[in-house]
């Protein structure tokens, strides 16, 4: 019975089988996915309308083609909001007045060093008008290339320097570094979630 049986068998697939839930979603306005009630952040960009969720037991992934967009620890509460504060920085760059409001920075707020609110400060001086948001913001951007630990290391060495912008804290960040990749994020072509989750946002 096996041998009859065994010409009707499909083969071994070759690759390993995917362990997640696939479906296709559409962007919102806000540049999130609706999954299972809750929204997951995307990077901002105009023209992208549909995309594909991967939805493992602990993650989700949002994939346009075979690149990974955004990971992000899976939420199985309701109508919560998963976003990445880095998904924002360049729409924050072009309109610094949503900065005090923008909604992904709020609880990222909580977690910057002190340094991050003097660099501010100066920069607010500096260049005022919005010029000194979009500075920070830049400098902001600098987590999504290095980690938290040398960042905040080359603000401090920013400051006591004197060179209070983007340039002068890229220049600490090459001096610190030092051929010490461990600080480099890894690249692997997909983009890195901060985790923060608001409970109970819902969008009107």
């Amino acid at each position: 019975m096996w041998e009859e049986e065994r010409g009707h068998l499909r083969g071994v697939p070759e690759g390993d089988y995917e362990c997640a839930e696939i479906r296709e979603a559409r962007v919102t306005p806000y540049s999130q996915v609706i999954f299972e009630t809750n929204r997951y952040s995307l990077p901002v960009k105009r023209g992208r309308e549909q995309v594909t969720v991967k939805a493992s037991a602990f993650h989700v992934e949002i994939v346009e083609g075979v690149k990974v967009l955004a990971r992000h620890e899976r939420s199985y509460e309701r109508e919560e909001d998963v976003l990445d504060p880095l998904h924002y920085v360049g729409l924050i760059k072009q309109k610094p007045g949503s900065f005090e409001h923008a909604l992904p920075l709020k609880k990222w707020k909580k977690q910057w060093p002190e340094c991050y609110f003097e660099l501010l400060k100066r920069l607010r001086e500096k260049w005022p008008e919005g010029r000194g948001v979009k500075e920070f913001m830049g400098i902001v951007a600098l987590h999504q290339r290095y980690t938290a630990q040398v960042i905040e290391l080359a603000i401090k060495q920013a400051l006591a320097y004197g060179c209070v912008h983007v340039d002068g804290v890229e220049y600490c960040v090459s001096e610190l570094l030092g051929g010490r990749k461990e600080w480099r994020q890894e690249e692997k072509g997909e983009a890195r979630s901060l985790g923060l989750i608001w409970r109970g946002m819902r969008r009107s």
